[in-house]
C-alpha cells in the first residue's frame, strides 16, 4: 500500500503535471468560456 502512495505521488508531479503544460491545460481555459456573454435574452420568472 505504501508503494502505492509513492507511485502515486510521484505521477501525479512528474508526469501528469508536464502533460497539462504540454497541452496548455489551464483553470483559467474553462472560466474564459464562462465569462463570454450569452447572446439572447435573459429569462426572468
Amino acid at each position: 500500500m505504501l508503494f502505492g502512495v509513492i507511485f502515486g505521488t510521484y505521477s501525479s508531479i512528474f508526469i501528469a503535471a508536464p502533460l497539462l503544460i504540454l497541452f496548455r491545460l489551464r483553470p483559467q481555459a474553462a472560466t474564459e468560456e464562462e465569462k463570454k456573454p450569452v447572446n439572447g435574452k435573459a429569462v426572468t420568472t
